[in-house]
């Protein structure tokens, strides 16, 4: 399964920013009443978000309402460059037999239902508009919200929102954000990575926004509390939807810790710095000290040799996986507190091609390790997963060579001398390296304070408990894990004192 197919859980089939872990709720806020935008609320977050992120709008940033049936409608229409559905349904059906999606998923309908209920709002690159969702009246976020704007507190939701896409306009007008995506695609490790970078930049700018400063406690402070809060949300999320969590929220909560550790070293210019020199892998994101301090690459790895066995067969998708992938599969296989999800740690590249005939669908996969263990400990692991849960009625094989692991998943796994052909022909090699950015001298400010967006004040730590409440419950209720009392208690005022 390629992690293309897996992005379209967390990018809506297309180049759309989301603000995922950030508001895990119904699409309703305080930003819309009667299907019109609150033009105050947007004027002042498009004039102080260039304070907060040390950007200028080169040009005004269009602002369009959709209900969540009018995006359903939108997504559902391929645009130039997304796979076919075909693909789509192809790379489902492998990324079921490589334990990385339940069984018969329909991964195209699964995402857009899916978005369609959590969406808020999202940049799109093609049309450089922001989109905000109306969703009525009736969500978790819309009570608590209008709550506190009867206390004449600010509405906080909306606010991040906002600031948060408004930060990708900034992006993509100031680096070609749009564009710098759209080149990565043949790479989608690597675009979830840059994806990464963007989705922690704006992560970090509304937030910095809705508190009212930005300095490095402000980013201590968050990179602590968006790990509490994604941790509670994950004891509420079901085995069958681990991958469409981890893919959706991946993006915010680790671009968060990884764009907040070039902020600690260098402050913004530190951070506009990685769009012209960008991680190349998840490994990276989630170790930043790979990027850093020793700039590590992925290998190179060309997958060969499996055209003479393969006659007839077409080639439906060949990408790059990347860790995340393999953690994901683990985790989902093993739970996600399993000491057997260790060599997924010490990937070092893959890549994987998939391909069709007459509906049946076969995997061929080449993973790269750092060492031979970690080889070796994969390798049991995942062919372990891999009977258990295609047993004897999906073939498949996985087999360990030096620091490779060659797996195949379907009718190609009974082919023989495929494999042989496949080690013979393949190459793993390293890339060369990379120059390590320039450091950056000047000193991060210790306190960057801006203008409050709106009406209504707050210290910072009294609004921060107060949006932290809000995402508490929503995740709780996004669960169905919130009580009776709990649900009276999100109509009560008292909520902003």
């Amino acid at each position: 399964m390629s992690a293309r197919v897996s992005l379209r859980i967390a990018s809506l089939i297309g180049g759309l920013s989301l603000l995922g872990a950030i508001a895990l709720s119904s699409p309703s806020h305080a930003l819309v009443h009667n299907g019109e935008l609150d033009a105050n609320k947007a004027v002042a977050t498009e004039q102080t978000i260039q304070i907060v992120r040390s950007l200028r709008f080169k040009h005004d940033v269009g602002v369009t309402v959709m209900t969540p049936d009018q995006v359903a409608r939108m997504l559902a229409v391929p645009k130039m460059g997304d796979p076919s559905d075909d693909q789509i349904s192809a790379e489902g059906s492998a990324g079921a037999m490589l334990g990385l999606f339940p069984q018969g998923i329909d991964l195209k309908t699964a995402s857009i239902a899916a978005l369609k209920e959590q969406l808020l709002a999202f940049y799109d690159f093609q049309s450089k508009r922001m989109v905000v969702i109306d969703g009525g009246d009736q969500s978790v976020s819309s009570h608590i919200e209008a709550a506190g704007e009867r206390a004449g507190q600010r509405d906080y939701l909306g606010y991040l929102i906002l600031a948060h896409e408004f930060t990708h306009a900034l992006q993509d007008q100031n680096f070609q954000l749009g564009e710098k995506m759209r080149r990565t695609r043949p790479d989608t490790d690597a675009e979830l990575a840059l994806r990464s970078v963007a989705e922690g930049d704006a992560t970090l700018a509304g937030w910095g926004y809705v508190l009212g400063k930005m300095d490095v406690g402000t980013v201590q402070m968050l990179e602590s509390d968006i790990k509490t809060f994604t941790k509670d949300y994950t004891l509420h999320t079901k085995d069958g939807s681990l991958a469409a969590y981890e893919y959706f929220n991946f993006p915010y909560v680790q671009g968060l810790r990884f764009v907040s550790e070039a902020y600690k070293r260098g402050g913004w210019p530190a951070v506009d710095a990685l769009y012209n020199d960008p991680p190349e892998s998840t490994a990276q994101i989630m170790e930043p000290s790979l990027y850093f301090d020793h700039r590590t690459r992925p290998l190179r790895v060309v997958l060969d040799g499996y055209d003479p066995m393969l006659d007839g067969w077409q080639m439906v998708e060949s990408d790059t996986n990347g860790e995340l992938a393999l953690q994901v599969i683990l985790e989902r296989n093993l739970g996600i507190n399993s000491r057997e999800i260790t060599p997924a740690y010490e990937w070092a590249g893959d890549r994987i091609a998939l391909f069709r005939k007459n509906g049946q669908i076969v995997a061929l996969w080449l993973i790269a390790f750092r060492d031979e263990t970690s080889a070796q400990d994969f390798t049991r692991t995942y062919r372990r997963v891999l009977d258990r849960t295609l047993g004897s009625r999906t073939p498949h094989l996985v087999e360990c060579r030096d620091t490779g692991v060659l797996v195949i998943t379907g009718a190609a796994a009974r082919m023989p001398g495929l494999a042989s052909s496949i080690w013979k022909s393949s190459v793993i090699s390293v890339q060369p390296p990379t120059a390590l950015p320039e450091a950056l001298d000047q000193p991060i400010p210790t306190s960057v304070r801006m203008p409050p967006p709106a009406r209504g004040t707050a210290d910072s730590a009294g609004m921060l408990s107060r949006v932290k409440q809000i995402l508490r419950r929503l995740a709780e209720s996004q669960s169905g894990a919130i009580s009776k009392q709990e649900k009276s208690d999100q109509d009560n005022p008292d909520l902003f004192p």
